[in-house]
């Protein structure tokens, strides 16, 4: 899914003077972020995370770092509820 964000940021800026795909990819990036959402209500996103050996803790650190700027304590509080799962 963070690779999703990036790529469609990316698009975003390369189409910029094309009003037809910015229309598109900005009702894609609503539907995208809506089911992106509720990836942090659900504590098995998180797990699977920290239990992949090339990810782990530090990933969410990178990754999440923005996401944690406008929602405090997110990483923290999802690696708790991993705990609990």
């Amino acid at each position: 899914m963070d690779f999703l964000i990036k790529h469609v940021k990316e698009m975003q800026q390369e189409y910029v003077s094309n009003a037809y795909l910015s229309a598109s990819l900005l009702t894609m990036w609503f539907a995208f972020n809506k089911y992106y959402t509720l990836t942090n209500k659900t504590p098995v996103y998180v797990v699977a995370l920290l239990l992949n050996p090339t990810l782990r803790w530090a990933y969410l650190n990178k990754s999440w770092k923005t996401i944690d700027k406008h929602h405090p304590g997110i990483i923290k509080r999802a690696i708790e509820a991993a705990r609990k799962l």
